[in-house]
């Protein structure tokens, strides 16, 4: 069995490890971790109103992410509402943290909808009562996942729909940088497939 690298792949290729060891590279993740302290700096200070920048897809992400923190501000309390900063910031250093080749090819800022730890409709909340949402446990995605197939959709659907109803992926995988069940299917096929079968056969046998 090929022993793993300590990022968990087996092996890279030679002109992807210049590149990541590049100055350019180095540059960009330098950028990032820039961008991520203005970013928190700015949902902390509640500067919330979105800029004039140019419109490209990071920009609209950090826009979409300041009408949305915007959203909880109004919701929740101040102590409840930088909970809700910490959750974010905590998402950012732990993508910037991962090896370069797991960081390779992403996007950033993440988009507030792939941290799944953060309260997504704050229009369901009590104005300004706080406080989280509870999470979905385990035995409730495995239920959801049974009931799914069950009903005859692919695995590309159960995760769609575990996607939109915002379900958290397996630990493991988010230690990977995956963070969300659409990722999960493109990066990890096997891994998915095997996950819903079981969780589907089990629940049958019940």
């Amino acid at each position: 069995m090929d022993k793993l690298l300590p990022c968990g792949h087996i092996s890279h290729h030679e002109q992807n490890e210049k590149r990541w060891a590049s100055a350019e590279f180095l540059a960009k993740t330098q950028e990032s971790r820039d961008l991520a302290r203005k970013i928190i700096a700015d949902l902390k200070k509640g500067s919330l109103r979105p800029a004039p920048y140019p419109d490209t897809m990071q920009n609209d992400i950090i826009n979409a992410l300041k009408a949305h923190f915007s959203r909880l501000k109004k919701q929740l309390s101040p102590s409840a509402y930088l909970e809700q900063v910490a959750i974010y910031e905590k998402a950012l250093s732990d993508l910037l943290s991962l090896p370069a080749c797991r960081r390779d090819n992403r996007g950033f800022p993440l988009d507030y909808t792939e941290v799944v730890e953060l309260i997504q409709r704050p229009d369901l909340l009590t104005p300004r009562t706080g406080g989280r949402q509870p999470m979905p446990t385990v035995q409730q995605r495995n239920a959801r996942i049974a009931e799914l197939v069950k009903a005859g959709n692919t695995h590309l659907n159960v995760c769609l729909t575990l996607n939109k109803e915002k379900y958290s992926v397996p630990s493991p995988w988010r230690g990977e940088g995956i963070l969300t069940w659409k990722q999960a299917y493109a990066q990890k096929g096997g891994s998915v497939h095997s996950l819903i079968s079981k969780v589907a056969t089990k629940k049958a046998l019940h």
